[in-house]
């Protein structure tokens, strides 16, 4: 995952999450916390100084490269193993995925769940945002989705 292009976040099987320096190509922070795989991250689009990251173990951790302490200030637990996370469009909100639900987080409400969809009969694996287009009379406009797709061969749109 790419911060920008001075620095890189990874994550793995180690369960560390590895904050990077592109130009002297070491790492600057170790962030520590998950007790099973990290599976992927997410950049926040309104700071680059934020980031989420997930894990087998059911959490999400947000972290802040600011805070050098290598704690996540905040976290949730999806209640399943965490397959895919997205940041939201605003910033504020993300969406996580595990067991067969996707579940959306309110951050700067302090990680309350906001909202749970339970449509997919297997695992959800993935999930983006989308941008539908719409034709009314004439006018366009444009709406943010959630696309999710899961191991039950469904994509379901919300």
């Amino acid at each position: 995952m790419v911060l920008d292009k001075l620095y890189f976040l990874s994550g793995g099987d180690d369960v560390v999450v590895k904050f990077w320096d592109v130009a002297t190509e070491s790492v600057v922070l170790d962030l520590m916390g998950y007790k099973d795989y990290m599976r992927c991250g997410d950049c926040s689009s309104v700071s680059s100084d934020l980031f989420v990251t997930d894990s087998y173990d059911q959490t999400v951790k947000v972290w802040n490269v600011r805070v050098k302490n290598s704690r996540s200030i905040l976290e949730v637990n999806h209640g399943k193993p965490v397959e895919d996370m997205i940041y939201l469009p605003s910033g504020g909100l993300i969406a996580t995925t595990g067991g067969n639900s996707v579940k959306i987080w309110d951050l700067i409400g302090g990680g309350r769940m906001v909202h749970s969809m339970e449509s997919h009969n297997e695992t959800v694996t993935s999930i983006c945002v989308g941008i539908i287009k719409k034709e009314n009379c004439g006018d366009e406009s444009t709406e943010d989705m959630i696309l999710s797709v899961g191991l039950d061969g469904y994509m379901k749109v919300f």
